[in-house]
């Protein structure tokens, strides 16, 4: 039970099912770079490999018209992957195993149809190698390998001379099985990376608090901008008002549903792509190709929310024209806007305080 139980924890990929179903847009992207890259590399390595074996084999034999196929299937593949692009998992995978057993089965037909008398290095090259290039679940992978393996043997048995016959079925079995193992362990270990870069990402790109866009989200979005709109880029700048005296009176818990509450508002209003939480009680959106009526509009309903809710904020907002996009004039435009509102809000507060 025990080794069974152990069996079962390596075919594992290593994380939940939900977090590696997240992942599946990650892994179809890495695959389908995969592809490009050998597709690409094999094709020009067999440009070589055909010349070598046309000058080797005396001319235009079989074996030269099946590199020449090879190659083409090689040049096919790279131009498909090139135009398709990663596509959705399904296709992506359908492409990732076509590929692999185009290649795999060149292999078997080299080894065994081609040269029944020589030992099938190249099937045992490819069953190695190829299965660590591309990323899948671990027991599916296991399996392929199984299948390829099995083909390869029944054409061994077809094929092969008696003398070499064996030698392919114990090498295809053995190297077959480390494939498989070999395999496993490096996908567990893509898979956890793709985990890991996935979280430390969103961490580093969301305000946890929050949820929002973080600061770093906002500063490294920020040149790209001025080439996300046509016709001009709008900036909306809000702070908090009184969040210290909220933390005092009420509590740090108090503060930070505040906080919460004004994201979210703030948020619905201006699409999470292009909303930011910058600072303790700062916010910005960045809104490309919208008219200055409808975001004022977005800005009194933002004030209204947040005064039923029995906050406080300041807003301010600044539009350049795409010609003129100077994105710190733009957002300075924006704060100083919201710093006038706020003094004003703090001056007519002192007032209020005054008069009681």
């Amino acid at each position: 039970m025990r080794l069974f139980d152990l069996i079962h924890s390596f075919f594992t990929v290593g994380i939940s099912e939900d977090e590696y179903t997240k992942l599946k847009e990650d892994v179809s992207e890495e695959n389908h770079n995969n592809l490009i890259f050998l597709s690409r590399i094999l094709s020009v390595l067999m440009v070589p490999g055909t010349i070598c074996v046309y000058l080797f084999s005396g001319g235009p034999k079989m074996k030269f018209w099946v590199y020449v196929s090879l190659m083409i299937c090689l040049i096919v593949s790279f131009i498909l992957a090139k135009r398709t692009g990663g596509g959705t998992k399904s296709k992506s995978m359908f492409y990732m195993y076509a590929f692999i057993s185009i290649l795999i089965g060149y292999s078997i037909v080299l080894s065994t149809i081609l040269n029944p008398n020589m030992l099938a290095v190249k099937y045992i090259a490819f069953i190695m190698v190829l299965p660590m290039f591309f990323t899948d679940r671990p027991v599916r992978i296991s399996l392929y390998i199984i299948a390829c393996t099995a083909i390869f043997i029944i054409s061994a048995f077809i094929n092969d001379i008696p003398s070499i016959l064996w030698m392919d079925i114990v090498h295809s079995v053995i190297f077959g099985t480390v494939s498989i193992v070999s395999s496993t362990y490096l996908t567990r270990i893509k898979i956890q990376r793709l985990y890991y870069e996935k979280k430390w990402k969103y961490i580093s790109d969301t305000d946890l608090m929050t949820g929002m866009n973080s600061r770093n989200r906002y500063e490294q979005a920020l040149s790209s901008y001025p080439n996300r709109c046509l016709r001009n880029l709008s900036c909306v700048f809000l702070d908090v008002n009184g969040l210290h005296e909220v933390d005092v009176e009420q509590g740090y818990e108090a503060g930070d549903e505040f906080l919460r509450k004004t994201a979210s508002i703030f948020e619905q209003q201006f699409g999470r792509e292009n909303s930011y939480r910058i600072g303790g009680d700062e916010f910005v959106a960045l809104i490309p190709d919208k008219n200055e009526k409808k975001i004022r509009e977005s800005m009194e309903q933002i004030y209204k929310e947040i005064e039923d809710a029995g906050f406080s904020v300041s807003m301010g907002m600044a539009d350049l024209k795409k010609n003129e996009i100077d994105m710190k004039k733009l957002i300075k435009m924006a704060a100083d806007e919201m710093s006038d509102r706020k003094r004003k809000y703090y001056q007519n507060a002192e007032h209020d305080r005054r008069s009681r």
